[in-house]
């Protein structure tokens, strides 16, 4: 009998790398659950942040650019995008599926 200690269950002749295998199989939607999860997303990703001038994304993205109360920014298809019309701030970048924080630092 195997006893995970962290999780307080006891799964009898299991070794350790069969119950994380047994665990992978739960996901809940629209949170990255493990690391795999996270790793093997299509999920967009932009840099630099905090930005300035310009942000760039990983690839061309449908995205849209709002802030905290939903009031809509910018809305493009492209792999980076001018900072110039964005207020000071923190703002929110999403693509259809997820939201990312941004943070716009202007002089």
């Amino acid at each position: 009998m195997f006893f995970v200690k962290e999780l307080g269950h006891c799964y009898p002749n299991w070794a350790p790398t069969e119950h994380w295998n047994w665990l992978k199989q739960y996901r809940l939607n629209g949170v990255s659950a493990t690391v795999d999860d996270i790793e093997n997303s299509n999920s967009f990703n932009f840099y630099p942040n905090p930005c300035k001038d310009k942000i760039h994304f990983n690839n061309k993205v449908n995205y849209t650019i709002f802030d905290i109360g939903g009031r809509i920014f910018l809305k493009d298809i492209d792999n980076s995008v001018s900072m110039y019309d964005l207020p000071k701030g923190m703002s929110f970048v999403n693509d259809g599926k997820i939201s990312r924080k941004l943070v716009v630092i202007k002089d």
